[in-house]
C-alpha cells in the first residue's frame, strides 16, 4: 500500500522536509516496539506550496518471527499508522486493520526449537537487521 501525505510550506523560503511513517501494533502474542519505522521520504516545498509525499508499506514489512511455527508470519492485528517528522512529532495518523494469521500460544512444557531466527526476513532485511 501507498500513505501518501500532503506537506506545506507556510513559511517565506523553500524548504526540505523528511516524512517518516511509523506504525504501532495493538496487539500481539510477540512483544513489540511501541512504534516502528517502515518508511521516510524526504520532500522539498517551495514557500506557500504543497506536495505529496508517498510512503510505500508492504504486507511483509509488518512481519513478525512465529517461534510457536518457527517461521515469519503477519499476525491479524490493528495498527496505527503514523505520520510525522519524527518518533516524538506524530502530525496525522490512521488505523489499519491487517487481515492476516492468528499466532498460536506457545506450548511451553515444549523446548524452544531455535534461540536465532533462520533465513531472511520477508522484506529483505537480514536477519542482524531485525531484532
Amino acid at each position: 500500500m501507498t500513505v501518501t501525505v500532503p506537506v506545506t510550506n507556510t513559511g517565506g523560503k523553500a524548504g526540505d522536509e523528511v516524512v517518516q511513517l511509523y506504525t504501532h501494533q495493538r496487539k500481539s502474542r510477540v512483544k513489540q516496539p511501541v512504534k516502528r519505522l517502515r518508511a521516510f521520504a524526504k520532500v522539498h516545498v517551495a514557500p506557500g506550496r504543497t506536495v505529496t509525499a508517498k510512503l510505500r508499506l508492504n504486507a511483509s514489512d509488518l512481519a513478525v518471527w512465529d517461534v510457536t511455527r518457527d517461521r515469519w508470519t503477519v499476525e491479524k492485528s490493528v495498527h496505527d499508522l503514523l505520520v510525522g517528522s519524527s518518533s516524538t512529532d506524530i502530525r496525522q495518523r490512521a488505523v489499519l486493520d491487517v487481515r492476516g494469521e492468528t499466532i498460536p500460544a506457545r506450548d511451553l512444557a515444549e523446548p524452544t526449537r531455535r534461540l536465532r531466527r533462520p533465513g531472511r526476513h520477508p522484506a529483505g532485511r537480514r536477519d542482524e537487521d531485525v531484532r
